[in-house]
């Protein structure tokens, strides 16, 4: 388009949406994700509480894992993956009910005559320094003894003896930003704590260490300040693809909130617990978790002739910075099949233990997609979702008040790429200057 129009903006490149650049809230977990006890335990409190039943469903699994410790392990190659996940729930900023969500699931195994107890629950994280230290290993110091002439080791730091821990974060926000100061190793600690069980400082000045730590994490945050405070590197580094990220809302309005105290009473409540209790009764014994035949052929070992297994289709490629945050999805299965089977009994992973894992990981899956799919870069959904709240638009000034912490180039390559998808389009008037660009969302 040549022509001014009447307000004297002239159009700049501009296409139709596709059809398909639209994405949805996810369909919920559906009846194999509400598989045994964790699915008894959300089946029993939902009514009660306004928190979002598959944020509480996620996050029971993320206490059940860190409980259950390294005891259970399945090898996949050189590695080894456990019980640990990090889980993070993301909502508006009040009617998302993401604490809510936690704490239903928290109650669980610290309320009732039945409570197993859980371990630590840590509720803040500053710094990967500190992360090492809530479950270092004894620290010893060489020094001389004056009397005898000689250097003996004497522990300055005993040994945290039970090393797993939660960290319950309402305000990941805040996470995420200690992540990007200048020289914190917040991200690379999170990363090999979620991938080994030694963890550890490469700084010189730094002496502890962590030998068997087992680290979970459940987290909240609104999908705003999410697209706000990630960047690509956050994505490319691995850091977002050991996450389990979970769409939540309020599922109901609740004015009076005690039935959900009076539950924890209940025959139900401790009925639950006890089996819970029976089915991980061998916890503290070292086990290596096997897929039965059934499962390994479902899993792609030895697939149907017809059809590929789920590895191969968990192992699919996705486009943009959804694809970049989901592509631990095979890692992610198996760490759910393991939870699944050892909380229900079972010291193998069978099919309905990897179906109920593929569903959790499915609406995961659908989750991200909603968060990020309309965009490959946080910047630009960022962008587009302010464009999207405002229909009159937004000048160049105002979308740099929305990403007060960008450089205009990252902007700059944001824009480009919504107005080449045609996701967004601009006009521009003429001044006295240089002519002035206005925004508008497409869809």
């Amino acid at each position: 388009m040549n022509n001014k129009n009447s307000n004297g903006y002239r159009p700049g490149y501009s296409i139709e949406p596709s059809p398909n650049s639209a994405v949805h809230w996810p369909v919920p977990i559906g009846e194999a994700g509400m598989y045994g006890i964790a699915g008894d335990y959300v089946r029993l409190v939902a009514p009660h509480t306004e928190a979002d039943a598959n944020a509480i469903l996620l996050c029971f699994l993320t206490y059940a894992g860190n409980l259950l410790g390294r005891d259970y392990f399945m090898p996949t190659g050189a590695d080894r993956h456990c019980g640990n996940i990090y889980s993070c729930l993301v909502g508006l900023t009040a009617g998302g009910r993401k604490g809510s969500a936690i704490s239903a699931a928290e109650q669980f195994f610290i309320a009732g005559n039945n409570a197993i107890g859980l371990p630590r629950v840590i509720r803040g994280i500053s710094s990967g320094e500190g992360v090492i230290w809530k479950v270092h290993d004894a620290i010893v110091k060489r020094q001389l003894n004056k009397k005898t002439k000689t250097f003996e080791e004497i522990t300055i730091e005993e040994n945290e003896e039970d090393k797993r821990l939660i960290f319950s974060l309402s305000e990941f926000q805040q996470t995420i930003t200690n992540m990007r100061r200048p020289d914190s190793i917040l991200s690379a600690i999170l990363r090999q704590a979620w991938d080994k069980d030694i963890i550890e400082s490469p700084s010189k000045n730094t002496a502890a260490k962590a030998t068997g730590a087992h680290i979970s994490m459940v987290a909240g945050i609104s999908k705003e300040e999410l697209l706000l405070e990630t960047t690509s590197n956050d994505a490319s580094n691995g850091t977002l693809n050991r996450f389990l990220f979970a769409c939540c809302k309020r599922s109901k309005l609740l004015p009076e909130g005690e039935e959900f105290h009076n539950l924890t009473q209940s025959a139900e409540w401790s009925e639950l617990q006890q089996r819970f209790r029976k089915n991980i009764s061998d916890n503290g014994i070292a086990l290596q978790v096997q897929r039965t035949p059934e499962a390994q052929k479902h899993w792609g070992l030895n697939a149907y002739p017809d059809e590929g297994g789920i590895y191969e289709k968990l192992s699919q490629l996705r486009p943009g910075l959804w694809g970049t945050v989901t592509a631990r999805a095979p890692q992610q299965v198996i760490r759910l099949s393991l939870i699944t089977a050892i909380i229900n009994g079972s010291r193998n992973i069978d099919l309905p233990h990897q179906d109920a894992a593929w569903e959790y990981w499915r609406f995961c899956d659908d989750s991200c997609k909603y968060i990020w799919g309309d965009t490959t870069d946080p910047t630009a959904a960022r962008i587009l979702k302010g464009l999207r709240d405002s229909p009159d638009g937004l000048d160049k000034s105002q979308i740099g008040e929305l990403l007060s912490h960008k450089n205009a180039e990252d902007v700059k390559a944001a824009l480009h790429w919504l107005n080449t998808r045609g996701l967004a389009y601009f006009q521009t008037r003429s001044t006295t200057g240089r002519p002035a660009e206005r925004w508008y969302a497409t869809i």
